[in-house]
């Protein structure tokens, strides 16, 4: 997989770049997939429409506070794996850079929700998405967090527990990493 992470600044920039990777790396068969991050609808339909070959994966914000679920269904309908990052709403880097007074971990429908299940409110963060049919990456340099995060799969969130958890608010209209809609 050659993997494009996406410079929001600039699209022109990355259409060019993904039309190279295209005919260096992937046409004569240097790799077998490419991958983008960032890329909204809109983006994607650029990649259709100049008839390049579709990347394999979509990496992008999603979590409870951040769910494009058009962009997921999108993704799907192409055959594009989605992947989210910062699954559990960045809790060591949003309230300072966005000045929250709180974090998707200590949302109440997410801890009562853990507490039910008997794990940690990450591992219902991480269960949300993976029953969204999103693949998450979890990020830590905490070992014990990363076994910890490795045990969400064996929740199994009710439709009612997945709707209240994809009801809840965000503190911010924003994204919490730079949000790829404000631009072209």
């Amino acid at each position: 997989l050659f993997f494009n992470h996406r410079n929001v600044l600039d699209v022109e920039r990355e259409k060019c770049i993904l039309h190279a990777v295209c005919h260096c790396v992937f046409s004569p068969g240097k790799t077998r997939a490419i991958g983008v991050s960032n890329f909204e609808k809109n983006h994607l339909e650029d990649i259709i429409s100049m008839g390049e070959m579709l990347p394999a994966l979509n990496q992008v914000e999603y979590h409870p506070y951040w769910h494009e679920d058009e962009l997921v269904a999108f993704c799907e309908k192409y055959n594009i794996s989605f992947n989210g990052y910062s699954p559990m709403g960045c809790p060591d880097w949003a309230p300072a850079s966005h000045n929250w007074t709180h974090r998707l971990l200590d949302e109440p429908v997410i801890t009562q929700i853990a507490t039910k299940h008997g794990v940690p409110a990450s591992q219902v963060a991480l269960a949300w998405e993976w029953q969204h049919g999103v693949s998450v990456n979890p990020r830590t340099e905490n070992p014990e967090h990363m076994k910890e995060n490795l045990s969400f799969f064996n929740i199994k969130l009710s439709d009612e527990e997945v709707e209240s958890i994809g009801s809840i608010k965000p503190p911010t209209k924003s994204k919490v990493c730079p949000d790829p809609s404000k631009i072209l």
